[in-house]
């Protein structure tokens, strides 16, 4: 493998990890309830006033958050994620086909 193999590899990772972060956050901040934000914040515990104001309108978080979230309908996402594993695939295997295609 090269250099650029190994770079690819890493990118594909780094997806999947930032889509597994910004997925728990969502599901963080669907189960907080308002009123638990309100007590944490009577705490003093720090960013609390901040989140209670994000849940004062969570469609406008949620909205945001589902916009950056790699889902599997975010076709940019699938789309360089399906050519950069395909790439790999080929540098792999040493092979210039795919399927019936001939990459030559």
């Amino acid at each position: 493998m090269t250099g650029a193999d190994w770079l690819l590899l890493v990118a594909i990772g780094a997806l999947f990890l930032v889509s597994g972060v910004l997925a728990m956050a969502e599901t963080a901040f669907t189960r907080m309830s308002r009123v638990r934000a309100l007590a944490l914040e009577e705490e003093g515990r720090s960013g609390a006033t901040r989140l209670a104001r994000l849940l004062e309108r969570p469609e406008r978080t949620l909205n945001s958050l589902l916009l950056v979230i790699p889902t599997p309908g975010s076709v940019v996402r699938n789309m360089a994620v399906d050519s950069s594993r395909a790439r790999l695939w080929l540098a792999l295997s040493g092979t210039q086909r795919l399927g019936r295609i001939d990459l030559k």
